[in-house]
C-alpha cells in the first residue's frame, strides 16, 4: 500500500502528504502531554486517510487542548508509539485523521472579513438591540471603539450581520471598576437578546464579589478561566482571542488559552442547567449569530480587531 506521513509540526498543526519515513517533530505524546520539540519520530498512515482530511482554515486555529483531546480519545487506543526507537505506527487511523481535520491549519484558505465587523472609522453595521441607532456613548476615536460613561447608559450594541465559525482577536481596556464584554452567537430568546460572552472586567474591583466564572476571560456564568490566565490591570490593554469551529469554542487572553469548551457536551449541559441560562431553551446551540458589545455601565475601549473565517466555497 502506498503510504505517507502524518506530520504534527512545531509551527502549525497540519495534516500533510509526505513520503514515508519523513522525520517530524512530534507535538503530542501518547499520554496527551506536550512534547518539548526535541523528540523525533517516523509517523506513517494510509494515504487515503490523509486524503479524507478537509482542512479548516484559520490563523493557528489548531490549539493544544483540541489536538490533545483528539489524540487521547481517538489515536491512543490504536497507536503503538515508540519515540525512543524513533518509530510510530498509526495502524487504523481513518477516523482519527478525519477528526484531526478540525484541528488543522491552512492559512491560505482563511478569509479576512474584519471589515464586515468594523471598518475602523465608523459604527456602520452596528445598531442598538432594537435595531435602531447606537447610543450616544458609543464612538470611534483613533481607530478604537470607545464607550464613554454618561448619566444614562447608552445600551449594548450588536452587528447587523451574523457570523459562524471564526477566529476573532482584538485588544480591550476597561476602566477601574468597569464591567463589559463581547458576546457571540447572539440571537433573540423571546424578548431577550443573549449569547455567549467573553467577559471583560476589572478583576481587582472591590465594588462587588464575583465568582471566577464572572471574571475577565471567562465564558460568562459558565466556564471560568484556567491557571494560564495572565491579566493586565484596569487601565491597560489586554489581547483577547475567540476561536469557534462548530461547537468547539476557545477563549484566549494575552496569548494564553484560558477556556476551551464544547457546546452541547455533557459538561456544557450541566453548567447551563446550573446557570441563569437554564430558562432559555437551546442556549448558544445556534451555529451563527450576531456579535454584541455590552454596556454594563463601565468605560471600555476596543481596538485592533481581526476577524478570520473559513473562505466561502465558489
Amino acid at each position: 500500500m502506498n503510504r505517507c506521513a502524518l506530520l504534527i509540526c512545531s509551527d502549525q498543526e497540519r495534516v500533510v502528504r509526505a513520503p514515508l519515513r519523513v522525520a517530524a517533530k512530534v507535538l503530542i505524546n501518547v499520554d496527551g502531554s506536550i512534547n518539548k520539540w526535541n523528540s523525533m519520530a517516523k509517523i506513517a498512515c494510509p494515504r487515503r486517510a490523509v486524503g479524507m482530511a478537509r482542512l479548516y482554515s484559520g490563523s493557528f486555529a489548531a490549539q493544544f487542548s483540541i489536538v490533545q483531546r483528539m489524540i487521547t480519545q481517538l489515536l491512543v487506543p490504536s497507536v503503538n508509539w515508540r519515540l525512543g526507537r524513533r518509530q510510530a505506527f498509526l495502524g487504523s487511523c481513518l477516523i482519527a485523521v478525519s477528526a484531526l481535520a478540525f484541528a488543522t491549519v491552512n492559512v491560505g484558505r482563511a478569509e479576512d472579513i474584519t471589515s464586515q465587523l468594523f471598518d475602523g472609522h465608523t459604527l456602520q453595521g452596528w445598531t442598538n438591540l432594537d435595531g435602531g441607532p447606537v447610543g450616544a456613548g458609543w464612538e470611534v476615536v483613533d481607530g478604537m471603539i470607545h464607550l464613554k460613561t454618561l448619566q444614562q447608559r447608552s445600551g449594548s450594541i450588536v452587528t447587523t450581520r451574523e457570523f459562524g465559525d471564526m477566529d476573532l482577536s482584538f485588544d480591550w481596556k476597561i476602566a477601574p471598576d468597569g464591567n463589559s464584554g463581547l458576546k457571540y452567537r447572539v440571537r433573540k430568546y423571546g424578548d431577550r437578546t443573549l449569547g455567549c460572552e467573553y467577559q471583560i472586567y476589572d478583576d481587582k474591583s472591590k465594588r462587588e464579589q464575583i465568582s471566577p466564572r464572572q471574571s475577565s476571560g471567562a465564558l460568562y456564568g459558565l466556564f471560568e478561566p484556567n491557571q494560564n490566565k495572565q491579566l493586565h490591570p484596569a487601565g491597560e490593554f489586554n489581547n483577547a482571542r475567540i476561536v469557534i469551529h462548530g461547537d468547539d469554542v476557545q477563549h484566549w487572553l494575552n496569548g494564553k488559552l484560558i477556556v476551551a469548551v464544547t457546546i452541547g457536551s455533557d459538561e456544557w449541559k450541566k453548567r447551563v442547567a446550573d446557570s441563569k441560562f437554564n430558562e432559555y431553551e437551546g442556549f448558544a446551540r445556534n451555529r451563527r449569530g450576531k456579535i454584541m458589545l455590552t454596556d454594563h455601565g463601565g468605560e471600555v475601549w476596543y481596538r485592533n480587531f481581526k476577524l478570520l473565517a473559513p473562505a466561502e466555497k465558489k
